[in-house]
């Protein structure tokens, strides 16, 4: 559940702090990234047991953030260069933004236990809705993945330029909602929980926006 990486002993090499930070970084976005997952394989198979290790998940990213601000405020007291000392902050609000994928993750969970528990009806549309901006938001995950582990300046633009797709099929899809309401098609209580989903998901994009914006101005 706590880091694999970080090494008190390296506080002494900032640089190597830091790289231990963003393999830390990386291994906490995965975990947010498997919480996600499980959580919508669950709501499309209708399968309570791919929800079972979500809170321990979710309870390790918690762990993660703590034991990873506490350390990156240690090497905040150490001797660091500019560069160094811009990074810290940057870190810090990364950490903080995949701990809030996690807690979307557990929303997320909520959601496909509602579905699963209560048997909401869902149309073959909304759930086809669901499907292609889950896949937008794997791909955007997946692209800040290759950022932090490559430094990779290009897989960042590359995911920031997936927001905008994922705020347009959010809007999309909300009218699309709307239209299968009025037509009746929708059951009420499986439309909050779709327009739910979205949201979600939308936020899920927004804290990968603001990790990728951290690598482009040089975490």
């Amino acid at each position: 559940i706590g880091p694999k990486f970080l090494d008190k002993g390296s506080l002494r090499v900032p640089p190597a702090a830091i790289n231990q930070v963003m393999r830390e970084l990386v291994r906490m976005l995965r975990l947010t990234k498997e919480m996600v997952d499980d959580a919508i394989r669950a709501f499309f198979n209708d399968n309570l047991r791919d929800l079972e290790l979500i809170p321990q998940q979710e309870e390790a990213t918690d762990l993660l953030q703590r034991d990873i601000t506490e350390y990156l405020a240690e090497l905040s007291q150490r001797q660091l260069s500019e560069s160094e000392s811009k990074k810290i902050p940057l870190l810090i609000h990364s950490v903080n933004d995949i701990e809030r994928i996690g807690d979307l993750a557990e929303n997320l969970m909520e959601l496909a236990q509602k579905k699963i528990n209560q048997k909401l009806p869902f149309s073959d549309q909304a759930m086809e809705e669901i499907r292609i901006e889950y896949e937008e938001v794997t791909r955007m995950i997946e692209d800040v993945l290759e950022a932090l582990e490559k430094d990779d300046i290009s897989a960042a633009h590359k995911a920031l330029s997936r927001e905008d797709k994922i705020n347009e099929l959010t809007d999309r899809f909300q009218q699309s909602h709307v239209k299968r309401l009025e037509e009746g098609i929708c059951v009420v209580k499986s439309g909050l929980v779709f327009l739910d989903i979205l949201h979600n998901f939308e936020k899920i994009g927004d804290h990968l926006t603001n990790i990728a914006g951290a690598i482009v101005r040089g975490m």
